[in-house]
This record gives structure tokens, sequence and C-alpha cells, in this order.
């Protein structure tokens, strides 16, 4: 499937990858509808950058798609479903996410800087440090995954999460 794919600042290519498969019984996979360029995709590929970015990774972190396959254990989604998903989820797992804190999950926030000390404290966002959804296919992990109404079009929901941090800043200032 063709997939766009951050080489280095001021640099991405048009390539070949394979499309994903359900790996975990939490998988699911996802055919991409929609995605949004993001103010932060822009600044990855400025040259120099604004924002790092794992060079090989798929871009595309704002997006809307189509259930097309789940794993064993997600029962809540069938295919077909319209979803947006959630590009740096906690991982539910950790002390932090265990606490009610998964604003400091380790797993997100703790992994980037380990493969590239230089950029330690981002979150390991899909489309940024780990594939994103400038593709035809996705896979993610059940939780990430949001249902939204049939009708709904895919350009707006591909908007959902810069439109939901929006709403949050407009919540506090109210």
């Amino acid at each position: 499937m063709k997939s766009i794919v951050f080489v280095r600042p001021g640099k991405f290519v048009y390539e070949d990858r394979q499309k994903p498969e359900i790996k975990n019984p939490d998988d699911v996979l996802l055919k991409v509808l929609g995605v949004g360029i993001c103010g932060t995709d822009l600044h990855i590929l400025m040259n120099p950058p604004k924002h790092p970015a794992k060079p090989g990774i798929i871009f595309g972190h704002e997006y809307s798609a189509e259930v097309a396959e789940v794993g064993s254990a997600v029962t809540w989604l069938k295919s077909g479903d319209k979803v947006i998903v959630d590009p740096h989820p906690p991982c539910g797992q950790c002390e932090n996410c265990r606490s009610d804190r998964p604003g400091m999950c380790t797993e997100l926030y703790g992994t980037v800087g380990k493969e590239f000390p230089q950029y330690s404290g981002h979150a390991n966002t899909r489309g940024i440090f780990q594939d994103g959804a400038l593709t035809s296919y996705t896979r993610v992990p059940a939780s990430s995954v949001f249902k939204v109404k049939k009708e709904t079009p895919f350009q707006v929901a591909a908007l959902a999460e810069p439109l939901s941090c929006t709403s949050c800043a407009i919540a506090k200032l109210n």
C-alpha cells in the first residue's frame, strides 16, 4: 500500500509498505478515510525542524477511519464502524495510568527518550514517532479508537483531535 514516509527534516517519500494485520487480540485494523495535516507535521518537515520525528515512520496523526477487522478480544467494534483515533493514547497499564494519571503515562512519554535521548519528554505519537495514517490501513489497539456517527463526514471526523484540544482550551477559559 502507498504511504507517505518521513525521511529526514525537509524530506518525505511516497513508498510501498506492507498492509498491517491483526496481531493481538485487542488490535483493530482500520481503513483510513481522512487525514488532517497538522502544524506539527509542517514543523517536522521544516529544515531545520521545529519538531522532531522518527525517520522512517508513516506520517499522519489526525485521522478518521472505518473498522476493517477486529481482534478476538474486541467486542464493542465491528467491521464498517466509523471511528477516530487517539494519536497519543496512554498505555493503561503503567503505574501512572493505574493511578489515574494517564497524562504522565510511562509508555507514552518514556519510550521516545530511550531511542532518541535528545527527544526525551516527547509523546510516542502515531505519525511522529510510530507509524501513522497517511496510508491505506493502520493497526491500533482498540483502546485508542472512538466511534463516531456514521453520518459524520470523514473530513470533519479527521479534525477531532485538534478540535478536542481547542475545546479543552476554551473550557478552561470559561
